[in-house]
């Protein structure tokens, strides 16, 4: 699952704060004990920024759906591997492998007025049937998914470099 920057951030500030009280009261690297305080407040002060930006810009429910979402796809598009009888390990083909990395960019992406599904296309072409096979079953399932009933998907792609596109707009009567 993709994390977000200001949760790398979040995390960051965190250690610094940890680590500069470290410095003050256990005279751990102490010759870093402002360096560290000044760290974690800067990125505190960049994930609070960005928040802000991100509720203003597309909506805190619509970002936390998007991830959501987006991941019950990658799970729904997911190869999973037959299990070898005699060692009992997990096997993929190199084919169902460049399949499986691809899903890593597809996403669901909500906002306020429109909703985004970008689907990565494998570069490999039995990869890409897979896909193709894969797809429509994906834009049905896709309608079955609570945030997604707010919004009417378009079922017809567009090509977007190595993606598929498909777009969609609110529906009227649900604000």
């Amino acid at each position: 699952m993709k994390i977000f920057i200001p949760i790398y951030s979040l995390l960051v500030s965190i250690v610094s704060f940890i680590l500069s009280w470290l410095a003050k009261y256990i005279f751990l690297l102490t010759q870093y004990k402002d360096f560290l305080f000044y760290l974690g407040f800067i990125s505190l002060v960049v994930v609070i920024v960005s928040l802000i930006l991100l509720i203003k810009n597309r909506g805190l429910t619509e970002w936390i759906n998007s991830i959501i979402d987006s991941e019950n796809a990658r799970q729904f598009l997911r190869i999973i591997g037959k299990i070898n009888e005699f060692n009992s390990q997990t096997q993929l083909d190199p084919v169902q492998r460049v399949f499986n990395s691809c899903l890593y960019y597809t996403s669901i992406n909500y906002f306020r007025d429109h909703v985004e599904v970008r689907i990565c296309v494998p570069n490999s072409e039995e990869a890409a049937k897979i896909l193709r096979e894969k797809e429509k079953h994906l834009l049905d399932q896709l309608d079955r998914y609570p945030f997604m009933k707010r919004y009417m998907l378009n079922h017809k792609s567009e090509k977007d470099g190595q993606f598929d596109v498909y777009r969609g707009s609110k529906k009227k009567d649900d604000k």
